[in-house]
């Protein structure tokens, strides 16, 4: 299944885009991301951390830790929960792609609804937001003009 989109303010259409190969890509991250959260648990399970382990009920992802329960843990331990944190919501992100292309709403901005370039995809297959409407969030929340995130 493929659909075009354009680029902002542009009428060249790009390439379309295959969503059963991004369907792939996004799965094939999950799975990464839900084995990474696997063995960074296992690791601080067996490692004598402290950190705690919580049921995460945003993402629907096997875990989430809290790094400020692992304030007293060793520095491993902080690490691995921090990677845990970190996987944590990237496996969020995909999993709310994966229901966007479930829905139809994949490759459009949540803000301004216009085309996410297929560059941007191809490097961020999870992006939210177009470059434009990302940028003007992170100045909006005090981030540095120059890093752009999904």
């Amino acid at each position: 299944m493929t659909y075009p989109t354009f680029f902002p303010g542009s009428r060249r259409p790009q390439q379309p885009v295959d969503l059963t190969v991004v369907r792939e890509i996004l799965e094939e991250q999950r799975d990464f991301r839900v084995e990474q959260l696997s063995e960074l648990r296992q690791s601080l399970a067996t490692g004598g951390s402290v950190a705690a382990l919580t049921a995460s009920g945003t993402s629907g992802s096997p875990v989430s830790m809290s790094v400020a329960d692992s304030a007293d843990a060793d520095p491993h331990g902080q690490v691995a929960a921090l990677l845990a944190q970190a996987a944590d919501a990237a496996l969020a992100e995909i999993e709310a792609a994966l229901t966007r292309l479930d829905s139809g709403s994949y490759g459009r901005c949540e803000s301004c609804a216009s085309p996410i370039a297929n560059e941007r995809l191809e490097i961020l297959p999870y992006a939210r937001h177009c470059v434009s409407c990302q940028r003007q969030s992170q100045l909006g929340a005090g981030h540095p003009a120059g890093r752009i995130s999904v």
